[in-house]
C-alpha cells in the first residue's frame, strides 16, 4: 500500500480535515510536481477560524514503542532552533481543505543522518500554527507540536519527501515535497520542543519529563539507536 494512500486516510482519521470558504490565490505556493485542482496557499494564523479544537494523546495514532520512532522510519534526528513558521491552507476543491504549516529550522547538531550543522530546512508540520500563543488551533495529535513558536529550540526527527509521500484527494495528488524537502509523521511523538522557562514538551518518551535538558534528551535517544 502506497504511503500516499496511507496519509490520505490518515488525514480523515486524525480528524483534521476542515471544510473553509475563500481563496488566497494571491499567496498561492507553486506546485511543481502535483496533479489535478489542488491549490496551496499561504494564510495568516487569524484567519484560521474553524479548526478542530484538542490536542491531546488519541487512539487514532498507531502504536510505536520509543526504539521504533527513533530507529524505522528513515527519519533525520537533529537539535535545532526554529527561524520561522508561515502557515498554509491546502485545498482539494469542493470543500475539502486543511490547514498546516512550514517551520524553518537551523540545524545545530546533527544526531542521526545526512545533514549538516548550520543547515537549514524547511518541515511540514501536521497542523496549522497559532502565531500568538492562544494554541486555539490544536488539534488532535499535535500536543506537542501545536505548541512550537519562533525561537524554540528543539529535537526533530523530520523524513525526507520523495515521491512516494503524497496526498490524494478529490482526484488530485499533492506531492508534499512541493511544500518541504522534510516532514514530521505526527504532531506528538518526532520532536521533542523546550519552550521559553526550559520546559520539555514531550510526547513520546517515557524516560523523559519536563525538567529535562534537551542534551538530556539527546543522550536518551542515543541510547534508543540501533
Amino acid at each position: 500500500v502506497s504511503y500516499g494512500i496511507i496519509a490520505a486516510t490518515l488525514i480523515i482519521a486524525l480528524g483534521i480535515t476542515l471544510f473553509l470558504k475563500g481563496s488566497n490565490d494571491d499567496k498561492s505556493i507553486a506546485l511543481k510536481e502535483s496533479t489535478g485542482n489542488v491549490k496551496v496557499s499561504y494564510v495568516a494564523s487569524e484567519d484560521m477560524t474553524q479548526a478542530i479544537l484538542g490536542g491531546g494523546a488519541s487512539d487514532s495514532l498507531i502504536y510505536l514503542t520509543e526504539k521504533e520512532i527513533v530507529n524505522d522510519y528513515n527519519n533525520s534526528i537533529f537539535s535545532g532552533t526554529v527561524q520561522d513558521i508561515k502557515n498554509i491552507l491546502i485545498d482539494f476543491g469542493d470543500g475539502f481543505s486543511e490547514y498546516r504549516a512550514i517551520a524553518t529550522v537551523s540545524i545545530e547538531k546533527m544526531i542521526k543522518g545526512e545533514e549538516k550543522e548550520g543547515d537549514k530546512i524547511e518541515i511540514l508540520l501536521p497542523t496549522g500554527i497559532a502565531l500568538d500563543g492562544s494554541e486555539k488551533l490544536t488539534l488532535e495529535d499535535t500536543y506537542v507540536i501545536a505548541k512550537i513558536k519562533v525561537g524554540m529550540k528543539g529535537i526533530f526527527m523530520p523524513i525526507r519527501y520523495t515521491e512516494e509521500h503524497y496526498f490524494e484527494q478529490n482526484d488530485s495528488k499533492l506531492f508534499l515535497k512541493d511544500l518541504a524537502e522534510y516532514g514530521l509523521m505526527d504532531g506528538m511523538r518526532f520532536a521533542v520542543l523546550e519552550d521559553k522557562d526550559g520546559q520539555i514538551i514531550n510526547g513520546a518518551f517515557e524516560g523523559v519529563n519536563s525538567n529535562s535538558t534537551l542534551e538530556e534528551v539527546e543522550e536518551y535517544i542515543k541510547a534508543l539507536m540501533n
